[in-house]
């Protein structure tokens, strides 16, 4: 085979070998919004942009958890606390399922949960919604 060919092979075999395919994907950046003010200091001592990031990542983190067990689950996204900690648990829960639902349209139901499963199994999820979530992830209970 001559030279020229290999790459001329590759190029057309990668593609659809599945090396390199669109994999589901996640951000898990927390971006404090200009209307909280970061550096004011709450009773307990910490900035409003801790008590923001705090509660973002734990309603993210359990969005992620229970939709990982259901994708049909409901993520809640309302908390008590400061008013830095209610927009962070509002934007975490909302984001995290935004972001899930808009995964699910892209790729099939079965690869998002199994993404989701994967990004379950380690520790971060668990240690990051236990200021919240004490017991473990909890799913909204739909109206009756």
């Amino acid at each position: 085979m001559t030279t020229w060919r290999v790459p001329l092979l590759l190029l057309i075999a990668l593609p659809t070998s599945g090396f390199g395919a669109d994999q589901p994907r996640l951000s898990r950046k927390v971006s404090v919004p200009s209307s909280v003010k970061a550096a004011e200091r709450s009773p307990n001592g910490e900035t409003n942009g801790v008590r923001y990031t705090t509660a973002y990542e734990a309603y993210w983190w359990n969005c992620v958890l229970v939709r990982a067990e259901s994708l049909e689950g409901r993520c809640p996204s309302a908390c008590s606390g400061n008013d830095a900690a209610t927009l962070g648990c509002a934007d975490g829960s909302v984001k995290a399922r935004n972001d899930i639902d808009e995964l699910v349209l892209r790729f099939s139901g079965k690869r998002v949960r199994e993404y989701l499963r994967t990004l379950a199994q380690g520790p971060a999820g668990r240690l990051k919604i236990k200021p919240y979530f004490s017991n473990g992830p909890q799913a909204e209970k739909p109206p009756e």
